[in-house]
């Protein structure tokens, strides 16, 4: 296939443009902070965000501001939001995939602006060249988490949603202890002389509050031995539920951790095809190195955490360097793009939106 080559010839291609919106009542300076002035005339000023490519139009005869984009956007989430900030959408493949501007282009600065007569002119490059999961490392070290990812996040409430979606594990020696039993895994093969310690915060939290309540159930049966009664009695089969249910919600979080663990390792390794392939080696690195290891989340919630991450400056080159050290295989970049580009002028009291087809290539 000719890589330059129009996405017509050999593909069903689509494309759905902006329509312009009418802006509520803010003054125009409140109203255009970030944007340029790119064109002008007796009718008209063009307006364009340099950062988020959308465009207002201000039509300077009655006072009256057109936008691209919705102003308010930002109120929505995800796909809505990823939607409303696209200038516009293709629909390629016999499948008629969607890609839009706002989630293939805008976020990586993949597009280039350049000055025409009387207007603008911006070539989009529409790629999904790395998924919303390759922003994300599945295992990455305290240190570099923290580093890399937490220092730069801006709000506090971001930093704890990145935190919350990981588990906080590192291999300790087993010493006298005993293995919790795992029917499936041959665990003195995978762990050797060590075991998984959970530094979560609520995990920690849990044990420390089934110390306190085998105290108390401890001196509360030291009572009954002395003088028995029915509040003491009524106490002890309370605190022997409460023991046994803290001990089932802890060994359930443990139990799921060191599954994910495995099959995170398995499922990022080509040269591991079964669970029980995995060995200590392919671990060790977490041998008294706290790690974060990713938990199973929707899609949804990986493409929030995408956004966040990448925010940040952290790239899936990045992302990368931290699945080597812990033993998993790097990502690969999917490779098909489209180039699409979109201009704006002015031509009198009209703005004229144009997409010269001849030029879009795959």
């Amino acid at each position: 296939m000719n890589t330059r080559q129009l996405v017509f010839k050999n593909a069903l291609v689509g494309l759905m443009v902006l329509s312009l919106l009418l802006a509520g009542n803010l003054t125009a300076s409140a109203q255009l902070r970030g944007f340029d002035v790119v064109a002008e005339n007796e009718y008209l000023r063009l307006h364009l965000h340099p950062r988020t490519t959308e465009i207002a139009v201000e039509d300077l005869r009655n006072d009256v501001m057109w936008f691209s984009n919705p102003q308010d956007r930002n109120r929505q989430r995800g796909r809505i939001l990823e939607r409303l900030s696209s200038q516009l959408t293709i629909r390629h493949d016999p499948n008629g995939v969607l890609k839009n501007n706002g989630r293939f282009s805008i976020p990586y600065n993949q597009f280039e602006i350049n000055s025409i007569d009387q207007g603008v002119r911006i070539d989009y490059r529409i790629v999904e060249e790395w998924r919303p999961e390759h922003y994300v490392p599945h295992m990455v070290s305290y240190d570099n988490l923290h580093e890399n990812i937490i220092s730069k996040i801006v709000r506090d409430r971001d930093r704890d949603d990145v935190i919350d979606q990981y588990d906080l594990i590192m291999l300790t020696p087993l010493g006298d202890g005993t293995r919790m039993e795992l029917p499936g895994l041959t665990k003195d093969q995978l762990f050797g002389d060590y075991t998984v310690a959970i530094l979560n915060q609520d995990y920690k939290d849990r044990i420390a509050r089934l110390s306190e309540l085998q105290t108390e159930l401890a001196e509360v049966e030291k009572q009954i031995a002395q003088s028995s009664t029915d509040e003491l009695t009524s106490l002890k089969t309370r605190l022997e539920r409460d023991i046994r249910n803290n001990i089932s919600q802890s060994e359930r979080q443990r139990t799921d951790i060191i599954w994910r663990l495995v099959y995170k390792v398995q499922g990022f390794r080509l040269d591991l095809e079964r669970i029980d392939d995995v060995r200590f080696d392919d671990i060790a690195q977490l041998v008294d190195t706290p790690t974060y290891l990713l938990k199973d989340i929707p899609r949804f919630i990986m493409s929030d955490l995408q956004q966040i991450i990448t925010r940040t400056g952290y790239t899936p080159i990045e992302a990368t360097e931290d699945h080597l050290e812990n033993n998993l295989d790097p990502h690969l970049p999917n490779l098909q793009t489209f180039t699409v580009p979109m201009e704006y002028s002015l031509d009198g009291p009209n703005l004229v939106v144009r997409i010269p087809s001849g030029e879009i290539e795959y």
